[in-house]
C-alpha cells in the first residue's frame, strides 16, 4: 500500500503545481486589468504659518515633495501645493476638479496642520488666524 500511494503522490503533487500555477497567473492578469489608467495624486505641504499659535512644521514640505517625485515614477500626474494659503487650497482642489473626469484614481496627502470642531476635521491653510 505504501508503494502505490508513492505513486500517487507525484501525480497530485504535479497536479496540484500546474494549478497553482494556473490561479496565480489568472490573479496577476486580473489585477492588471483592474489597476486605474489614470491616477492623480493631490499633495500639500504647509510648513510657514502665519500665526504665532500654529508652531512651524519643520518637515511637512519636504514630505510633500519627496512623495511628489515617488507618484510621478509611478505614473501618478500629481498636483502638488506647498505653504498654501485658504485661497491656494481653493484653487488646487479646483484644479483637481478639473482632471477629475479623466482620472479612475486619486489619492490625496497633506502634511500640515489639521483641527477638529464637532466631530469635523479641517486642514488648516498657512493664513489661518
Amino acid at each position: 500500500m505504501t508503494h502505490r500511494h508513492g505513486y500517487l503522490r507525484i501525480p497530485l503533487l504535479m497536479l496540484f503545481a500546474i494549478l497553482s500555477t494556473i490561479d496565480v497567473r489568472a490573479a496577476v492578469e486580473q489585477n492588471a486589468s483592474l489597476q486605474p489608467r489614470n491616477r492623480l495624486a493631490i499633495v500639500i505641504g504647509n510648513t510657514n504659518y502665519q500665526s504665532k499659535r500654529l508652531e512651524h512644521l519643520a518637515n511637512a514640505v519636504n514630505d510633500a515633495t519627496k512623495l511628489s517625485d515617488s507618484l510621478k515614477r509611478l505614473n501618478f500626474e500629481v498636483l502638488t501645493g506647498t505653504d498654501l494659503t485658504a485661497d491656494g487650497f481653493v484653487k488646487l482642489f479646483h484644479d483637481a476638479e478639473a482632471k477629475l473626469p479623466e482620472s479612475s484614481a486619486v489619492l490625496i496627502f497633506y502634511a500640515g496642520h489639521g483641527m477638529q470642531v464637532q466631530g469635523e476635521n479641517y486642514l488648516l491653510p498657512i493664513d489661518t488666524p
